[in-house]
């Protein structure tokens, strides 16, 4: 953050800091800021890729978004981790209330409009970095 920012700033001001900084750094700074901006569209799209974990199954995890995962979902998923649990007893710890109906479909919307945003920040920034 603290680099995008710095460059950001710098290509924004370049005529301030140009009084301290050679030429060269300014171009540098060009550079950096166009690759952290390319890592951090691509960071955007860590729902899909971490919540997606099978390539059959595009659809995204609302436990990122509801915090609650059901009984099911979990032994299906984390099949190891689910006996182990239900071994020591403590499943019911683990296992939370199924969310309201309105929650999922909220964090259906949210999360599909993340991953668009997601996907058009890439978009723009590899048509930005490829034009030029």
């Amino acid at each position: 953050m603290v680099v995008i920012g710095f460059s950001g700033y710098a290509m924004w001001f370049a005529p301030f800091f140009a009084h301290f900084l050679p030429g060269w750094a300014l171009n540098a700074v060009l550079v950096i800021h166009s690759e952290e901006g390319l890592l951090h569209s691509l960071h955007l799209l860590h729902p899909l890729r971490q919540h997606a974990p099978a390539p059959r199954q595009l659809s995204m995890d609302m436990v990122i978004f509801t915090g609650v995962e059901s009984e099911e979902e979990f032994k299906k998923k984390r099949p190891e981790e689910f006996s182990g649990l239900a071994g020591q007893g403590k499943l019911e710890s683990r296992i939370g209330t199924k969310p309201p109906v309105w929650l999922l479909n909220f964090s259906r919307v949210a999360g599909t409009i993340a991953i668009l945003i997601g996907l058009l920040l890439l978009v723009l920034t590899l048509s930005a970095y490829l034009r030029e």
